[in-house]
């Protein structure tokens, strides 16, 4: 059945216009041509009002030709983007001739989609502007594989920065531990031969704990350069949990902080090195106890701190949770919390060392670790490290 003519009067478009537009009502024409290209292919009048629309803008987006004419082409587009407006696209258009660009566009089932589009104006044979067409090209999968090559090579770069700093740590270290030890060792003489009450001891004991504190770091540093010389084996999360607790207990009571765990009885063992374990939930333990009084200075009640583990993956990790209800890290600092020398403590109470040597730590053993925080909250580090089961699997199926 032949379609009725559409003539100016009926839409109030210039009879050039109408005749234009006219083509791409006629059947034989969309299916010859437009329709057996790829990329998306519609066609407006003026005012933005869809006139025609190929085959693959139904492919794509999922909306079938009869629902798309005669709408305006916001009915596919996503108007909460940030960037050019389908206003702006139309106003630019007929403006200069042309836009190129790239626009976010929202399939009927709510999927977003990144298209390159190029408008430009439809002229008649007298040069008077009569319709708009717009070609596009989804190019989703393509962004989204720029988005992870980006990803990589920033981790690349990561672990290479990571790499260079342990070469360079470890061996700035091993240059200061021998003078270091010298200092040390004339101070105790100084103090050996002076009286107790003498001016010159308090300085001699002074600068003790000050180089001592020095050499707490230069230890630091040759743990993050080292690499993992621990054995690995099955281990009991609960014993290495009780074994921290032993050692921090009493610190804790004299700061007022309750500390909660909540371990299953039947959490699987893990695979690791267990004093190296201990030593990164003893890190994380110290971090929270320095928020806490950092926040609660004079509301001992509020100082809460809960060690939590669950099984994760199906059973074939274990994830290890410790969080406290101090003051939260700082959307800013979050990015940076594992890099070596960053810290978020004032000035000489802390190194910048403990949580990237911990996440070293969690890394050398299979596992992985992050951070989740809320500023004024609360701060918890999860931890997550296979199962003796399952790195006796993958062991097995490498051999």
């Amino acid at each position: 059945m032949k379609r009725p003519a559409v003539t100016a009067a009926d839409t109030g478009r210039s009879a050039g216009e109408t005749a234009l537009l006219e083509e791409f009502t006629q059947a034989g024409f969309e299916g010859r041509v437009l329709d057996q290209i790829g990329d998306m292919v519609t066609v407006t009048d003026l005012k933005g009002r869809i006139v025609y629309v190929n085959r693959a803008v139904e492919r794509v987006l999922g909306w079938s030709r009869q629902e798309l004419l005669g709408k305006a082409v916001q009915v596919y587009g996503d108007d909460t983007e940030e960037g050019a407006t389908q206003e702006d696209i139309v106003r630019v258009t007929r403006e200069r001739g042309a836009w190129l660009g790239e626009v976010i566009n929202v399939d009927r089932h709510g999927n977003r989609h990144v298209v390159e589009a190029h408008t430009f104006l439809m002229r008649n044979e007298a040069g008077m502007p009569v319709a708009m067409c717009g070609v596009a090209r989804d190019v989703t999968e393509r962004r989204e594989m720029e988005r992870r090559q980006l990803s990589m090579e920033a981790q690349l770069r990561q672990a290479q920065k990571l790499e260079a700093i342990g070469v360079l740590a470890g061996g700035v270290a091993h240059e200061i531990n021998n003078p270091i030890a010298g200092v040390m060792n004339y101070a105790e003489l100084i103090m050996d031969r002076v009286d107790g009450k003498h001016e010159i001891g308090d300085f001699a004991r002074e600068i003790k704990r000050e180089t001592q504190r020095v050499a707490t770091i230069v230890s630091s540093l040759l743990e993050f350069a080292g690499r993992d010389r621990g054995v690995r084996e099955p281990a009991s999360l609960a014993e290495i949990v009780d074994g921290v607790l032993t050692l921090v207990s009493a610190i804790m009571r004299h700061d007022n902080i309750r500390i909660d765990v909540d371990l299953p009885a039947d959490l699987p063992a893990v695979h690791c090195h267990a004093q190296q374990m201990q030593q990164v939930i003893m890190n994380l333990l110290t971090n929270a106890r320095d928020a806490l009084n950092e926040k609660f200075k004079n509301d001992a009640d509020q100082k809460h701190i809960v060690i939590r583990a669950v099984a994760a993956r199906r059973g074939h990790r274990v994830q290890v949770t410790v969080e406290d209800d101090g003051p939260g890290i700082p959307a800013q600092a979050r990015e940076r919390i594992f890099d070596p020398f960053y810290t978020t403590k004032p000035q000489g109470q802390g190194t910048g060392l403990g949580l990237a040597i911990s996440r070293k730590i969690v890394q050398n053993q299979g596992g992985r670790m992050w951070l989740e925080s809320e500023e004024g909250l609360y701060t918890r580090f999860c931890i997550e490290i296979p199962t003796a089961a399952q790195a006796a699997e993958e062991a097995e199926s490498e051999s």
